[in-house]
């Protein structure tokens, strides 16, 4: 999902277990190179603000993770926490990791509701690339549904809105929103900051199956849509679309901030 970024591009603060987390290599032999206490560097951000941890998450390097936990790094360090990265990025072997429970503190290792400073969470992220295994690794484990951000959206306004913009395979993105409309405690009334409901939302941005799930929902509750009917797309009514109006003055319900451009 993210641009690769290469060790030399990092500054002088970038040590050998930087390089170790970013390339895969031997995090073990990294930790022998360093001219500081172990203790110190587990946790050291690079000249762009991020762990060692930070970086093998991002990468993929499930070893490296698995090893910088095991040295002491703290997995909810960062506004954007691993678990945040690695569920943008679909990392699903590296979140069943972060979300398994510490033998020493008998508790799980991440925070799995933690927000940034835009008020995302993991789930947020998953949701907004389509992750379905992700997100559904998210919410066995208790990810809540009706987080809001600082616009108000919940994980399923970000589905809704990656459906419209295509981001991710046709049948992950139905699979997330499958997922997440039938989660427990999942809020379909949930509002926008502009007061802009998930069935007008789905109705602007043209999300046509999104739309027959919602009205089915509200007519005879939650979970008894069919399951044949759920990956037939077609067109929404001409009628229906042009009942909904955006409220004057709203921001681009789809804009995104840049969770990390390193």
């Amino acid at each position: 999902v993210l641009s690769f970024v290469n060790a030399q591009d990092l500054g002088p603060e970038t040590t050998p277990l930087h390089e170790a987390a970013i390339r895969g290599s031997s995090v073990r032999e990294a930790f022998e190179e360093l001219e500081m206490p172990a203790t110190d560097a587990v946790n050291m951000p690079d000249a762009t603000g991020r762990t060692p941890l930070y970086r093998a998450t991002f990468h993929g390097h499930y070893n490296a993770v698995q090893q910088l936990i095991d040295a002491g790094a703290d997995v909810n360090d960062q506004d954007v926490t691993p678990l945040m990265v690695a569920a943008l990025n679909d990392r699903v072997e590296i979140m069943q990791h972060l979300l398994s429970t510490d033998r020493r503190t008998n508790k799980t290792r991440c925070h799995i509701n933690q927000q940034n400073k835009y008020g995302r969470t993991a789930l947020h992220h998953a949701a907004q690339y389509s992750h379905f295994r992700a997100i559904q690794l998210l919410l066995e484990k208790g990810a809540d549904t009706s987080a809001r951000d600082s616009s108000g959206q919940t994980p399923l306004h970000q589905a809704i809105i990656s459906k419209a913009k295509c981001i991710g395979s046709s049948m992950s993105i139905k699979g997330t929103l499958h997922l997440l409309l039938n989660a427990k405690h999942v809020n379909i009334n949930a509002q926008h900051i502009n007061r802009i409901t998930l069935f007008i939302i789905a109705i602007i941005q043209n999300t046509s199956i999104t739309v027959r799930w919602l009205k089915n929902i509200y007519k005879f509750g939650e979970r008894t849509f069919r399951e044949p009917d759920m990956f037939e797309d077609d067109k929404y009514s001409s009628e229906d679309s042009e009942k909904a109006t955006s409220p004057s003055g709203a921001p681009d319900i789809g804009e995104e901030e840049p969770v990390s451009q390193n």
